[in-house]
């Protein structure tokens, strides 16, 4: 259903619309999305958890809602099996880190290594001894918060399974990955004309190079799918091997056992979100002690009196970080945060980050773009005027025909009536249709001046933010900062003015 394209006549009048994950739902997306629902007096109806991912795109939306209505909430946890587990959970989801996380490393489920390369073996040794003997491997996953750290877990994963011969000896190579039977791989992009959505997870069966398709077996088992060579070469990452999930991609789903590999980018609603994934077990892999030169280019030389600071209180207190969004409304009150670094060419990076973001919370605030709608809907508006007219021709044609039949027989009759009816409900249609559209123009007509206004008023904040960020992007701390933000699976805002 692409409510968006020109020829759609909108959700059928008093649908119910469910949206799951709505946590992860932009403002814009879901204003959006209710305005369709509103256009069909229909009702929408939002499911989510506040304390898992946020939006990436700018967001606080779904959060404002349930503040201000009276939200109907889940308070019992059926997922975890262990009553201990389900307690670190409640402290991790209540804020308070620090005993959840002494309590996960008195149960052993913290392990440490000093170097990320042995961290990141020791993780894919472990998870590889539970995955082969586990009667379900699509129960036993890897988790990363970033795409990165995921293919490098992905390409150990397989290594190890190749040497071990847990996969077929042939392989074909499919967008730029080799595949095996055996493997097992997710899809990252929808295709409903194949039956294929994001995030599916499947089994490679087999391939046939000659037809030029892979033949995949969806994790329970119930479906067979031949997904052509093209699906994956259309695009990078649409196929990927599925033993590592981001963090965002696992979010939704349940699973048996889960390895979790730590990151200094992660925050209070990542770790949530990795920890409450699994029934039975969730292990923990970080980095016990860093060598001083990278401790050094991180943290700065303060920090070389022993190298890196004890990693649980590392993790501690990135898990109070929190990466919730707000709408603008609800941030008023709220300090502005604040970036902190003993260096003085940090701490004036750390000025113009704080400022960039005052910057844009404040203009995420504004008044949505009107401007596509604005065109989608003078689209929508000449579709729907000619099948309007399109509707009335049918409908007098209809009608001369029907005069013209002089004695028809109870069956043309009862035919006729038919047709007469279903011309004359889709020429109702259309009017009903054109008749919203010529409301909805008029509405976006008004919030357009409005937009035109308060870009006027907001001109010297937007030329600012340019500025800000052009420093920022030619500051000479700017090749020391880790490049994640593109790759984290988790509050990455953007402005679009």
């Amino acid at each position: 259903l692409d409510l968006r394209r020109a020829e759609s006549a909108g959700l059928p009048t008093g649908s119910v619309l469910v949206i799951d994950e709505a946590g992860q739902v932009g403002t814009r997306a879901l204003a959006e999305i209710q305005m369709y629902v509103s256009q069909a007096r229909g009702q929408l109806v939002l499911v989510g958890d506040l304390r898992q991912l946020p939006e990436i795109d700018a967001g606080g939306a779904f959060r404002g809602l349930v503040h201000r209505l009276d939200a109907i909430e889940l308070t019992e946890n059926h997922r975890q099996r262990d009553p201990e587990e389900r307690s670190r959970l409640r402290e991790l989801r209540s804020g308070d880190v620090a005993a959840a996380i002494a309590s996960y490393d008195a149960a052993g489920r913290i392990t440490r290594a000093e170097t990320g390369e042995a961290l990141r073996e020791q993780l894919v040794t472990d998870w590889m001894a539970v995955y082969l003997a586990a009667d379900d491997g699509a129960g036993v996953v890897m988790l990363g918060l970033t795409n990165r750290d995921v293919t490098d877990l992905n390409d150990r994963a397989r290594d190890h399974l190749v040497v071990a011969g847990w996969l077929g000896e042939d392989e074909v190579v499919v967008g730029g990955r080799g595949f095996r039977a055996g493997d097992r791989v997710v899809t990252r992009q929808n295709d409903y004309r194949l039956g294929v959505l994001n995030g599916q997870r499947w089994v490679v069966v087999g391939a046939e190079e000659k037809a030029r398709v892979l033949v995949l077996q969806d994790a329970a088992g119930e479906k067979v799918l031949r997904l052509p060579f093209t699906y994956a070469e259309a695009g990078p990452d649409r196929l990927q091997h599925g033993y590592a999930l981001t963090t965002s991609l696992a979010q939704g789903s349940t699973v048996d056992r889960t390895f979790v590999l730590g990151s200094d980018a992660t925050y209070r609603e990542a770790g949530y979100t990795a920890a409450s994934r699994a029934r039975e077990r969730t292990q923990f892999y970080v980095v016990s002690r860093e060598p001083d030169e990278v401790a050094e280019e991180r943290h700065g030389r303060a920090h070389l009196d022993g190298g890196a600071a004890d990693p649980l209180a590392e993790l501690t207190q990135a898990l109070k970080r929190s990466g919730a969004q707000h709408l603008g409304l609800d941030t008023v009150a709220q300090s502005e945060p604040t970036y902190v670094d003993p260096t003085p060419a940090v701490a004036e990076r750390s000025e113009l980050l704080t400022e960039r973001a005052r910057l844009m919370r404040d203009l995420v605030a504004g008044p949505k773009d009107p401007r596509r709608r604005q065109h989608q809907v003078e689209e929508e508006l000449e579709v729907a005027r000619a099948e309007l007219v399109k509707a009335r021709e049918d409908w007098a044609a209809q009608h001369q025909q029907s005069r013209g039949w002089r004695v028809p027989s109870r069956r043309g009759k009862r035919k006729n009536e038919l047709d007469r009816v279903a011309v004359g409900d889709r020429e109702a249609r259309w009017e009903e249709r054109v008749t919203t559209l010529l409301l909805e123009a008029k509405v976006l007509d008004e919030a357009s001046r409005e937009f035109k206004a308060w870009r006027q008023a907001t001109a010297p904040e937007r030329e600012r933010l340019a500025e800000v960020a052009e420093r920022l992007q030619t500051s000479e701390v700017s090749g020391k900062e880790l490049d994640v933000q593109d790759e984290i699976s988790g509050p990455d805002q953007a402005v679009g003015l």
